[in-house]
This record gives structure tokens, sequence and C-alpha cells, in this order.
């Protein structure tokens, strides 16, 4: 599990590195050890209750379940994806039940 912020240039290092070591990772063990870097957007939980969203002007961010969330991480691998970003952004037409299949 990564947070979305490493896939940005922006002075949050640990999520960047987080990200890098992943890589690095997935370089050193090769075929031996699959990894998926999961990279969720908000997932409905007491830390993402409406309050909190409102405070932080934050309402605009599509939230997942947390039913849907484990649903597509089990599914992204087994197919063994590389990487599983959800919500895909700007992706309209790409539904969850898209990225489950």
């Amino acid at each position: 599990m990564c947070s979305c912020g490493g896939w940005f240039a922006t002075p949050r290092a640990s999520k960047e590195a987080l990200l890098g070591f992943f890589e690095t990772l997935r370089n050193e063990v090769g075929s031996d050890v699959d990894i998926t870097v999961v990279t969720p957007g908000l997932v409905g939980t007491r830390l993402t209750n409406e309050e909190l969203l409102k405070e932080a002007n934050a309402l605009w961010v599509p939230r997942l379940s947390a039913v849907t969330c484990a649903k597509a991480i089990v599914s992204s691998s087994k197919r063994g994806d590389k990487y599983l970003i959800m919500p895909l952004w700007g992706e309209d037409s790409t539904t969850m039940e898209d990225i489950m299949s």
C-alpha cells in the first residue's frame, strides 16, 4: 500500500520513498516474488467521514467502500498486476467492475 502522493513530484519524500522501495524490490527479487503496488484514493472509514472531509475541503474526492477496495486489491493481485491505482483518475469510462474483472 502506497500513498497516491508517491506518484507526484511533491515535497513528500517518504511517500515517494515507499514507492521507490517497492520498485527497487521488484527489480531485486525479479520473478521470485510478485509485487502489486496499491495506491488507493480515499477509502470510506471513520477517518474519511463527512465532517473531516468538509474541514479539509475534500468532499469532492471520491471515496471507495472498504469492501470495494479489498475486492479490487485481491482481484488485482490474482491477476499479477504491477500496479493498482484506484479510482482511476481521469478514466471516466473505467468502473470498479472493469478493474475487478
